[in-house]
């Protein structure tokens, strides 16, 4: 199977899984929960992650991969298809994420740290870069933008007010959430920047083999 494919159809399931486990989180929410409240709240951002994804991917005809890759500041001049962003580097980085957030709802109340650290690398990711960053090549709506502005800021805002108000972590805690949530976050653009350079080098490779090739 292609990764197109494979990217086709996880873009797809989270318009149907996100709906679906909010319903079931609400549900057991309403009745007699076994969930401490902030374990609840990790698994809430499963949803709104998949919320997300569905805006970026399937609501958007040309989906993230192509804005990413055409009027956003880490755009080639020209424009590249497949560069920074391709199929590889969307299924690692959503794969990842889900990994990510179902291992901070599973281990929320013994390491609390991991599911804090991805909400840190949403604050990095999407809160700056969907509203801020993405407006300097082109101002107004890009995919995510909405669920960003709507869901993630006031879940990330209203999850670390529950935080810091409970004295939920501890000095370890912040310190690994901190730690691992910039670490993470910053491969990310450190990949992307990687394979910019190396799209560079051979753009002027192949430009200096036609001038020889006119030359002679």
């Amino acid at each position: 199977m292609k990764l197109s494919q494979v990217n086709s159809i996880w873009q797809s399931l989270t318009g149907f899984l996100a709906p679906m486990i909010l319903t079931i989180l609400l549900i057991e929410k309403a009745t007699d929960s076994s969930l401490n409240f902030y374990q609840w709240l990790m698994w809430l951002h499963i949803p709104l992650l998949f919320f997300h994804e569905y805006e970026e991917y399937v609501i958007n005809p040309d989906g993230f991969k192509k804005f990413a890759n055409t009027e956003t500041i880490i755009s080639l001049d020209p424009p590249q298809e497949n560069c920074p962003a391709d199929d590889l580097m969307l299924v690692v980085v959503n794969m990842g994420a889900w990994i990510w957030a179902f291992a901070g709802a599973l281990l929320a109340q013994s390491y609390p740290w991991i599911g804090g650290s991805f909400l840190i690398f949403q604050i990095l990711i999407n809160c700056f870069s969907h509203p801020l960053i993405f407006q300097i090549k082109r101002k107004g709506y890009n995919p995510g933008l909405a669920t960003t502005l709507v869901l993630f800021i006031p879940y990330l805002t209203f999850t670390f007010w529950y935080i810091i108000t409970t004295h939920l972590f501890t000095v370890t805690d912040w310190s690994l959430t901190l730690i691992v949530g910039v670490v993470l976050t910053a491969l990310l653009p450190m990949w992307s920047f990687s394979r910019i350079n190396a799209a560079q080098i051979l753009s002027k490779q192949l430009s200096t083999e036609r001038s020889l090739v006119k030359g002679v």
